[in-house]
């Protein structure tokens, strides 16, 4: 499974074979187009191996900022 610290998620350094995307990393909406629509910031759509989840906005945040308190 890929990093899903919130530092690899900001840093969003392309490897060989990744999905190529013009956004150098994941903010809070993006992190949110990947988790609850299940895309990449540019809109395209991520591996059905990836979970959706519904949640809502104040969930979403505190689980953006536990994924930013991890070293």
């Amino acid at each position: 499974a890929p990093d899903s610290r919130w530092s690899a998620l900001a840093a969003h350094e392309e490897e060989e074979g990744a999905h190529q995307d013009e956004h150098e990393g994941y903010d809070l909406e993006t992190f949110r187009l990947a988790v609850v629509e299940g895309r990449h910031p540019d809109g395209e759509p991520l591996s059905s191996d990836m979970p959706r989840w519904r949640m809502e906005d104040q969930d979403l945040a505190d689980l953006a900022e536990y994924l930013q308190s991890l070293p």
